[in-house]
């Protein structure tokens, strides 16, 4: 969207900053062709690690126990195969 829009203003003789607009940071070109690979690829390393303590801190003892055991699994680099199984309600999506 930021791309379409950034586009129009040159071809209109303006500019997104005139206009107190977000001007797109880097190049905007795209790696990969794909908006939502792009979205995906554009994060914030230091807040994913904000926002993975407090969601750690909110497994229950069950989920935690099969949290840390995947993750050593792969800081290891050891092939495993994990099938969370639950009924409805039991946050399998959130583990």
């Amino acid at each position: 969207m930021l791309d379409d829009v950034s586009a129009l203003f040159p071809r209109n003789k303006a500019r997104l900053r005139d206009h107190d607009l977000p001007e797109k940071i880097g190049n905007s070109e795209s790696v990969s062709g794909n908006r939502l690979i792009e979205e995906e690829l554009s994060y914030d390393p230091h807040q994913l690690m904000v926002d993975a303590d407090i969601l750690v801190g909110q497994l229950n003892t069950e989920q935690l126990s099969v949290f840390r055991t995947i993750i050593d699994t792969v800081v290891n680099n050891r092939p495993s195969f994990f099938f969370v199984s639950g009924y409805g309600g039991s946050r399998k999506t959130f583990l």
